[in-house]
């Protein structure tokens, strides 16, 4: 085996000093730049975004009004059978932010319909509801 002078360990420890000092630099480089990017997207940032976006809305409207006689569907009611009930108040037109146009998101809205029937004065949603 070769013996190595004092010299020669000298200068491989200074070399080695600088590539983990280049390394660390490098390091701290990538986790600004990731630091960087997560503090691009703050609150005001998105809301700028989402004010520049598309903010169309739709109006849904539903053929329910009060005093109609309506079948409210088994699998929606408490009784687990078909409840015939009377519309006592709801939400007739529905202005929907950023519509999208399937059937789960227009049965998912929040204005629901109240019924009075034999099952109990209830809140239900126009989905569970068939005109009679």
């Amino acid at each position: 085996m070769a013996r190595f002078n004092k010299k020669d360990l000298a200068s491989v420890k200074k070399a080695v000093k600088a590539i983990n000092a280049q390394e660390k630099e490098e390091q701290e480089k990538n986790t600004n730049q990731q630091t960087q990017h997560n503090k691009t997207l703050t609150r005001q940032k998105r809301k700028e975004i989402r004010a520049l976006a598309d903010n169309s809305t739709i109006k849904v409207t539903w053929n329910f009004n009060p005093g109609d006689l309506v079948i409210i569907k088994s699998n929606y009611s408490p009784t687990g059978t078909r409840v015939i009930g009377l519309v006592t108040w709801g939400q007739k037109e529905v202005q929907q932010r950023r519509p999208a146009y399937d059937a789960k998101s227009l049965s998912a809205y929040s204005g629901n319909i109240r019924v009075m029937s034999s099952a109990g004065y209830n809140f239900y949603s126009p989905r569970a509801l068939d005109k009679l």
